[in-house]
């Protein structure tokens, strides 16, 4: 009587379960879930702290795709700072200290509205690049690098790869037109 298929051993042509090689090491969800933890709070790699990062270091997406996403990540963040977007709610601040906002007159906040309208402009030119592809590519680069969602099937990470690609031949295309 034949036992249960193992699934995800690697087979020879016959079938039968390869002996060759040594074996692939997985990490259990339990060791995913506190790497995850430690690299939110400094102890670990920052790119197993997000959905992007541990897309990367499974090899699902390639390094200029993560560096597409990184880079598009810290755009959004800046974006909603330029905006002035709330931000998320935190805890109490003990500090009297917060930092008030530059006078729009002076030579820093002349600099800082420089900044702004840079980043403003960038972020909407990126964004068209991105929406022009249309479909499912958009949406999923914002689920992912901005929500921390995980891609759900084939489809989506193809997508999601699309976008990110997008997004880096845009940027390397509009660096080599200012030059």
């Amino acid at each position: 009587m034949a036992g249960r298929r193992k699934v995800m051993a690697k087979r020879t042509a016959s079938g039968r379960i390869s002996t060759r090689g040594a074996a692939v090491e997985v990490a259990t969800p339990g060791e995913v879930y506190r790497m995850r933890e430690a690299a939110k709070h400094g102890l670990r790699s920052a790119e197993w702290g997000s959905m992007l990062g541990l897309l990367s270091l499974k090899g699902k997406i390639s390094d200029r795709e993560y560096a597409a996403g990184k880079r598009w990540t810290a755009l959004v963040e800046d974006y909603a700072t330029a905006c002035q977007a709330p931000k998320a709610p935190g805890s109490v601040r003990l500090d009297a200290s917060r930092g008030g906002m530059t006078d729009c007159d002076s030579d820093a906040g002349r600099k800082e509205a420089r900044r702004h309208a840079r980043i403003v402009t960038g972020y909407i030119e990126a964004a068209a690049a991105l929406d022009a592809l249309g479909g499912l590519a958009p949406r999923l680069v914002r689920a992912v690098c901005e929500n921390g969602q995980a891609p759900a099937g084939w489809s989506e990470l193809q997508a999601l790869k699309t976008g990110l690609t997008t997004l880096a031949n845009w940027w390397t295309t509009a660096k080599a037109k200012t030059r």
